[in-house]
């Protein structure tokens, strides 16, 4: 469970996990990363195991879920990033996503939650078992920042225009 007070950067954080893991960077005794955007409408229609993996062949959704339920989500890692963006009755009534975190589906899939911290306490309680980590993300440092960017941005002349953009408006960086 990743928490974060808004803007800080969960969301970030769970592309950088995406990002990292298909460079090969990280977690590569995952063979499937799923980052699940709680705050997208498509995402919160999921009804059943297999919308989760949901390609635009309906066909090789089929064929994905069916293999990651035959092995119980071994070596998946499910991200569910903005839980607390989730409508509160997919987070408190019967839904694929609690299922998933009651471990009903998938229960050798290991799932990386980040939320704000209104929806921490709950998660805290009603999954208290399942919790292996609590962790806070506190945001980055100028420095940070500045490392951030020139990793993911290579070109130095947008990098310094970046920059002078968030001198010119400093309430984008919060």
């Amino acid at each position: 469970l990743v928490e974060g007070a808004p803007g800080i950067g969960k969301t970030t954080f769970a592309w950088e996990v995406c990002r990292k893991w298909a460079s090969g960077e990280i977690l590569q005794e995952y063979g499937l990363v799923v980052l699940l955007r709680l705050r997208d409408k498509r995402v919160q229609e999921v009804k059943t195991v297999f919308d989760l993996f949901h390609y635009t062949n309906p066909e090789l959704s089929n064929a994905v879920g069916k293999e990651i339920l035959h092995h119980e989500g071994e070596s998946v890692l499910l991200l569910y990033e903005g839980y607390d963006e989730l409508p509160r009755k997919l987070q408190k009534q019967q839904s694929i996503f609690l299922d998933v975190l009651h471990k009903n589906y998938l229960p050798r899939a290991t799932i990386l939650i980040t939320s704000r911290p209104s929806a921490t306490g709950y998660l805290c309680w009603e999954f208290k078992e399942q919790i292996s980590q609590h962790i806070e993300i506190l945001g980055f440092t100028k420095g940070d920042i500045i490392s951030y960017v020139h990793d993911v941005i290579e070109d130095e002349q947008v990098c310094r225009d970046f920059f002078q953009y968030l001198k010119c408006y400093p309430y984008i960086r919060g």
